[in-house]
């Protein structure tokens, strides 16, 4: 079968979702219910015949799951952005950029202040300065978030790159 990483993730998704509704099922449904009188007679409340079927249809819902997935993780720490990352590890570069860029982001919108303070006999002002330079930061900041899109973008198109799978 041909795919790319974004419809292969999208699979993944939708087989897990299928597949946790499917445990939840076999949770609820597992006992069939059936009411015995006194005089013999047996009448069926809640019947499951499925039940085993459905047991093996979760099992191979897993092991698809888990080889997708093995497929998946695979690509990723094989396929390499321009700067030699696999997509694995520039997701993780992205996601510490990101973290980076919050905290400049933060440091960029800071100013200085004075405030006077006045007491009974004295009075003076507390002046608080940046310790750093505002502009240099901003520009590290802008710096930034253009080298996470850019990975990002390499990102997108590695993962619509068409590959075999064999499942």
């Amino acid at each position: 079968m041909k795919t790319n990483l974004v419809d292969l993730m999208s699979r993944i998704s939708q087989l897990e979702r299928d597949y946790s509704e499917l445990l939840y099922e076999l949770r609820s449904q597992n006992m069939n219910i059936r009411v015995i009188e006194l005089s013999g007679s047996e009448q069926m409340l809640e019947e499951y015949p499925y039940f085993n079927e459905k047991i093996n249809e979760c099992e191979k819902m897993r092991e698809t799951i888990t080889t997708l997935k093995g497929i998946l993780f695979e690509k990723n720490n094989s396929l390499k952005l321009q700067n030699g990352y696999t997509i694995q590890k520039a997701l993780i570069d992205i996601q510490n950029k990101r973290k980076e860029l919050e905290l400049l982001r933060f440091l960029s919108r800071q100013n200085p202040s004075k405030r006077r303070t006045s007491e009974t006999n004295n009075s003076y002002f507390t002046s608080r300065e940046l310790a750093y330079d505002k502009v240099e930061i901003t520009e590290k900041e802008n710096k930034l978030l253009e080298e996470i899109q850019d990975m990002e973008y390499e990102i997108s198109q590695l993962n619509s790159t068409v590959f075999e799978v064999e499942i």
